[in-house]
């Protein structure tokens, strides 16, 4: 009642549905530089690919092991090179129901965690003496798949 769209509803109409409320949030990270640690890297050699791939995210060829002590002669980052884009979108849906006179009443609620259930991956592996040296392979540790939330409370 009282609102824009099927005002002159009937009783029923209005509690199926009317009072719902949605809230969503979008979470956006570019991706952070990756921080290497201390390897030999090849003069004139640009570690950055234009198209990174999970299986090819920097160009490898460009680093070695470095000998033991040995200064550290490669930069801590690149200006091209940056862990994957990630995103995520949460949502909520509810609506209270009164259940006696105005004084109880039922709230469902029904929240859903990355709703496109979209896979975000981790950094890749910096590590030169890794067998993964390069890839990027796995979920970002901070991040999941869908998950859904249902629940009701009683407020009185």
């Amino acid at each position: 009642k009282g609102r824009p769209f099927l005002s002159n509803g009937s009783r029923l109409v209005d509690a199926l549905l009317g009072g719902w409320q949605v809230i969503g949030a979008w979470d956006f990270n570019s991706g952070s530089y990756l921080q290497f640690p201390a390897a030999k890297v090849a003069p004139g050699c640009d570690p950055t690919v234009s198209n990174p791939t999970p299986s090819h995210w920097f160009n490898k060829s460009c680093f070695s092991v470095l000998p033991a002590f040995t200064l550290r002669q490669n930069p801590v980052s690149y200006p091209g090179i940056r862990g994957p884009i990630y995103w995520q979108m949460d949502t909520s849906l509810s609506k209270r129901f009164h259940i006696t006179a105005e004084r109880i009443q039922a709230e469902l609620r029904g929240t859903a965690y990355n709703l496109p259930n979209k896979l975000n991956r981790g950094n890749p592996d910096v590590s030169v003496t890794s067998g993964t040296f390069g890839t990027d392979l796995h979920e970002a540790s901070n991040l999941t798949g869908r998950q859904v939330e249902l629940g009701m409370r009683i407020l009185f």
